[in-house]
């Protein structure tokens, strides 16, 4: 709450300095409502709060967890739900990348991880595990074309496995690391089997019979790799969570509840998919059991982020530049308290628009979602404040450069007329800049708009998230891929038409 007020007036402050009456209106109106965004984050913190177990899970990994009608459910996940009735609290389920799970339970994100997890050695050392709760196996999956029949013709081969799991492990361990291709996702591997990228793909038992009884291209080789347990994942520091958990599966386990779960999500390998016609595979992907409405959110979302983000990103942006400009022309020295204040700022967003651009977009939205922002639930929140500062840096760049376009001859006529340096800059300066800039900052909307693809990392339901969500439940990517593409494209084309137009507008500053 007091970080978006001091924002707040920051960027007030900021712009009443420098606009004339009829933009200030609009401007804070813009701002109001970004505010009100980011307070909104405090009242949905709130929601997982002691009587809550929050579970951390990778929705795309069914009959243990998946999505269905607008619900994460599966095995896990009933499970999950029995145990918190059992300790008399409300489950709060948080879907994310399965890579992340376990950094979410170190970080105090989430209370439990269940996403059909093994335990390993390594894992071990990061976290403790409950007592195991199901037994499992991997194993290998073909195209139902391939002359691979047993595991020791996998040898040399490509195989593919998801980024983390126990197959991923296993895998680079028998086989070597070279001969292993991890993917982000299952969905993401069948695909890359299906164009010949990689040879076979090692995968849980359950998931790879739902993948087996859903797409007749495939088969699988018969004799099991590995048997492996599930357990829950808890952090280490919380012994007490731990012991409850064990009791509550314990008393699952002998009431027979786990057994009855389990059964309810096991499918047969006897039923093949029908193998459809363009357009009914299209209806059947994306219109049958309302697939389309994870697209239709995942756009909101990835509109409200951008949105926000780049108003973020422009104030930031715009200030930075500002405290660089006035250093270049004050030239400041330590003989002041306003010297010493420059050079100070002017160093420090130095610092911060080198470390930006230096780092890749992911990285920073995983420190912000695990460590520095751990503490906020809300994920659109998480998101535009990443998406944000990462912009700054970037738009920061682009108005110093639109400043020293500006003619030198308009800012010496502004001299001689007795204008100082801040008269100078709010009148001649800056809206010429603004307008230079626009072609400029449409490509960085533009940018900003597909980068933020990768928020499904941190959970946030996305356009790509959504896709994922689709692939999952109908085990097809084709589809949801491009038409998550074409709506990309038709997206950056409506943002293109619009700077132009702007552009336009304001074309005679240019003449």
């Amino acid at each position: 709450m007091l970080m978006s007020f001091v924002l707040l007036r920051i960027m007030l402050i900021f712009y009443f300095k420098f606009w004339e009456d009829k933009m200030k209106k609009t401007l804070i109106n813009i701002l109001v409502a970004f505010i009100i965004f980011i307070n909104g984050s405090n009242v949905f913190a709130q929601e997982t709060n002691k009587d809550t177990l929050t579970v951390a899970t990778n929705a795309t990994f069914p009959p243990y967890e998946f999505i269905k009608d607008g619900k994460i459910v599966g095995i896990d996940m009933e499970i999950a739900n029995k145990i918190a009735e059992k300790l008399n609290l409300k489950l709060n389920i948080v879907d994310m990348e399965f890579n992340t799970i376990i950094s979410s339970i170190e970080s105090g994100k989430a209370h439990i991880g269940m996403a059909g997890m093994t335990i390993t050695k390594e894992r071990l050392k990061s976290i403790n595990f409950s007592v195991p709760y199901a037994k499992s196996t991997q194993i290998v999956l073909l195209n139902s074309n391939s002359r691979l029949e047993k595991i020791e013709d996998l040898k040399d081969k490509k195989i593919g496995t998801q980024l983390g799991t126990t197959g991923d492990i296993y895998a680079k361990d028998d086989f070597g690391e070279k001969n292993v291709q991890s993917f982000d996702k299952i969905s993401d591997a069948i695909l890359a089997m299906k164009n010949g990228k990689i040879d076979a793909i090692m995968i849980d038992q359950q998931t790879g019979r739902n993948y087996l009884s859903n797409d007749s291209a495939l088969k699988k080789i018969e004799a099991p790799y590995v048997e492996e347990e599930y357990a829950i994942a808890i952090n280490k520091s919380n012994k007490y969570l731990l012991d409850k958990v064990n009791k509550a599966i314990k008393e699952l386990q002998d009431d027979g509840i786990i057994d009855k779960i389990t059964k309810k999500y096991i499918n047969s390998e006897s039923n093949k998919a029908e193998i459809l016609p363009f357009v009914e595979k299209v209806k059947n992907v994306l219109f049958e059991d309302g697939m389309w409405k994870y697209l239709a959110e995942g756009l909101k979302i990835t509109l409200i982020v951008t949105f926000f983000s780049l108003i973020l990103g422009i104030t930031l942006g715009l200030l930075i530049s500002v405290i660089k400009l006035y250093y270049t022309e004050l030239n400041p020295k330590f003989d002041s308290v306003k010297g010493i204040i420059l050079i100070v700022l002017n160093r420090v967003v130095s610092i911060f628009v080198s470390i930006i651009r230096g780092t890749p977009t992911m990285i920073q939205l995983l420190i912000m979602f695990n460590i520095i922002l751990s503490s906020v639930k809300n994920l659109e929140v998480v998101a535009v404040l990443t998406f944000g500062i990462n912009s700054s840096a970037y738009v920061s760049e682009i108005f110093r450069g639109a400043f020293k376009s500006v003619k030198k001859g308009e800012i010496e006529a502004a001299r001689a007329l007795g204008m100082n340096f801040s008269q100078t800059f709010r009148k001649i300066i800056l809206p010429q800049s603004l307008i230079i800039s626009l072609p400029v900052l449409g490509n960085e909307c533009i940018t900003l708009l597909k980068e933020t693809s990768i928020a499904g990392a941190i959970g946030l339901l996305e356009l790509t998230r959504g896709a994922n969500i689709i692939i999952s439940n109908k085990f097809t990517a084709y589809i949801p891929y491009f038409t998550t593409a074409l709506i990309y494209y038709i997206l950056v084309k409506v943002f293109e038409i619009g700077f132009k137009k702007l552009e336009g507008k304001f074309n005679y500053v240019r003449d």
